[in-house]
């Protein structure tokens, strides 16, 4: 049940950031002719976009947490389910943990920046 309500919530996160993502006033890519040539959103960008409707309307900047949370995936549905069930409480079926270590457990690079050879 709880695995249901996460999943419920990572997608609503997902469509209301797809419509943040079409907006018409978006800069284009300079290879992109028009919206039929855009290429689709990557990964880390969609996770990013989540995070930001996640903590809308609270207190501080969650641009910093989106970074880390989503720097570096390859799927950011399941990064931010990660995320999602991490931080919710014992009583819903979450982890219960604090934001840091719910970024170190969730996040391909652990909460840190990743480094370039």
């Amino acid at each position: 049940m709880a695995h249901r309500k996460s999943r419920f919530i990572v997608t609503a996160l997902f469509a209301l950031a797809a419509g943040a993502a079409s907006a018409a006033d978006e800069p284009k890519p300079p290879h992109a002719a028009d919206e039929t040539t855009r290429p689709s959103l990557s990964e880390p960008t969609k996770c990013y976009r989540a995070v930001l409707k996640l903590y809308e309307g609270k207190p501080g900047s969650a641009i910093g947490l989106a970074i880390r949370v989503c720097g570096g995936t390859t799927d950011a549905e399941a990064t931010l389910a990660c995320y999602v069930e991490a931080v919710g409480s014992e009583e819903s079926g979450g982890l219960g943990l604090d934001i840091g270590s719910a970024v170190d457990l969730c996040s391909p690079a652990g909460g840190r920046p990743r480094r370039t050879p």
